[in-house]
C-alpha cells in the first residue's frame, strides 16, 4: 500500500509537513507535483519523496497536470488530490483510483475567496466520488456539514486546520512588548490583487496622530501599481519594501521590530505566519471574502476587524490599535497561545 499526494506544486511551505509524512511512512509516501510559478516559494526542491511531473496546462478556464496519467495506481492505494474540481486531470485520476481498488481523499477548500457560489455544486460533485474528505480549518467542516446541498451525511470528513512549520519561528519570537517596538506595520504575502494593498495605501494617507511606517515582505504582479499609487497619495516615504523571503531569519528581523500586522485582502497562511510572531492582527470582516484560514483569528481576541474594501475604517482600526498598549499585549499572547494548541 502506497499513499499518493498529488500537488499543482510543491511550496516552501509544505515541505516540512511532507517531510514529516516521509519520516512516518517512509518510501510509501510519493508526492507528484509539477514545477511552480510562485518565485522563491516554488523553488525546484528535489526531495527523496517527490516526483516531479510534466508542466499544468490552463485550457479554457480548466487545468491539465500533464504526466498524471503515468502514476501507478495500484489496489488498497491511497490517493490524496488536491481539491480543485477544474483540474481535470485529477478527475481522471480520481476514476482511475476507483476503477482500481484504491481509496481515494479529496484535499481542499469547502469554498474559498475566489470560488463562486454556484461552482460549489461542481465542486460537490467529485467530492461524491471519494472515500473522504480533508479541509482546511474546523470550521470549513462546519459549513459543509451545515449545506443542504453538501453529500455530509454520506462522507467521513476531518481538518487539518492548515499552517506552517512555527518551531523555528518561535526560537526566533523577541517578546512582544509594544513599549519597544517601532510604528511599523508588516504585510507579509504575495503582492497580488486579492491581497487589497491599495485599501491599506488609502488607509495610511488619512491615519490620525502619528504616522506609522509599512514595512512590506513579498513580491508580485501588483509591485509596480501599488508604488505608483503610493507616490500619488504622498505615502512612499512610509513605504518599505522588501523582497520575497522564504528565509526565516531575514524575516524575523522584520517583524519582531513590528507593532503590528496588517492584510486587507483574502488573507491565508500569511496570518498564521504573523500570529506566530505574536502580531495582532487587523483584517476585514467579511467572511465570505476570506481564505479558510481567516478562521485562526479571533475578533477581539487576536486582533480587529475593519468594514471590507473601507480605507476609513481600517484607518480608524490602525489609529485605535496602535496606541492601545494593553490590547496589543492581549492580542499578542492571545496569538501565540491559540497557535500552540490548535493550527
Amino acid at each position: 500500500m502506497k499513499i499518493l499526494i498529488v500537488q499543482p506544486m510543491l511550496t516552501s511551505y509544505r515541505l516540512s509537513f511532507f517531510q514529516s509524512l516521509f519520516d512516518f511512512y517512509g518510501c510509501r509516501l510519493c508526492v507528484y507535483y509539477s514545477l511552480g510559478s510562485m518565485g522563491l516559494l516554488t523553488e525546484l526542491y528535489r526531495p527523496k519523496w517527490g516526483h516531479c511531473l510534466g508542466n499544468v496546462s490552463c485550457l479554457g478556464g480548466v487545468f491539465i497536470q500533464w504526466g498524471t496519467g503515468k502514476i501507478a495506481i495500484k489496489r488498497n492505494d491511497i490517493l490524496v488530490l488536491s481539491g480543485n474540481p477544474r483540474y481535470l486531470s485529477n478527475l481522471m485520476l480520481l476514476a482511475k483510483a476507483r476503477l482500481c481498488g484504491a481509496k481515494v481523499v479529496w484535499w481542499g477548500h469547502y469554498m474559498s475567496a475566489s470560488s463562486k457560489r454556484w461552482r460549489k455544486v461542481l465542486r460537490f460533485i467529485p467530492m461524491t466520488l471519494s472515500n473522504c474528505l480533508l479541509f482546511y480549518t474546523d470550521r470549513e467542516i462546519e459549513k459543509f456539514k451545515a449545506d443542504f446541498l453538501a453529500p455530509s451525511r454520506l462522507l467521513p470528513s476531518f481538518a487539518l486546520n492548515n499552517a506552517i512549520d512555527t518551531s523555528q519561528i518561535e526560537r526566533l519570537r523577541h517578546r512582544y512588548a509594544p513599549s519597544e517596538r517601532a510604528q511599523i506595520i508588516l504585510f507579509i504575502g504575495r503582492v497580488t490583487k486579492k491581497a487589497c494593498l491599495d485599501v491599506l495605501f488609502q488607509a495610511l494617507q488619512i491615519v490620525k496622530g502619528d504616522k506609522p511606517s509599512l514595512h512590506i515582505i513579498g513580491d508580485g504582479d501588483q509591485v509596480g501599481s501599488l508604488k505608483e499609487l503610493a507616490a500619488e497619495l504622498s505615502i512612499d516615504h512610509a513605504i518599505v519594501w522588501h523582497d520575497a523571503m522564504v528565509c526565516e531569519n531575514a524575516i524575523s528581523k522584520i517583524a519582531n521590530r513590528a507593532r503590528i500586522f496588517v492584510y486587507p485582502g483574502s488573507v491565508g497562511l500569511s496570518l498564521i505566519h504573523a500570529m506566530a510572531y505574536g502580531l495582532p492582527a487587523i483584517l476585514h470582516d467579511s467572511e465570505r471574502e476570506q481564505m479558510p484560514e481567516f478562521s485562526a483569528f479571533s475578533d477581539g481576541k487576536t486582533g480587529l476587524t475593519f468594514s471590507y474594501s473601507d480605507p476609513t475604517s481600517l484607518a480608524d482600526k490602525i489609529s485605535k490599535l496602535m496606541a492601545n498598549d494593553t490590547l496589543l499585549r492581549e492580542f499578542s499572547n492571545n496569538s501565540t497561545e491559540l497557535l500552540s494548541s490548535t493550527f
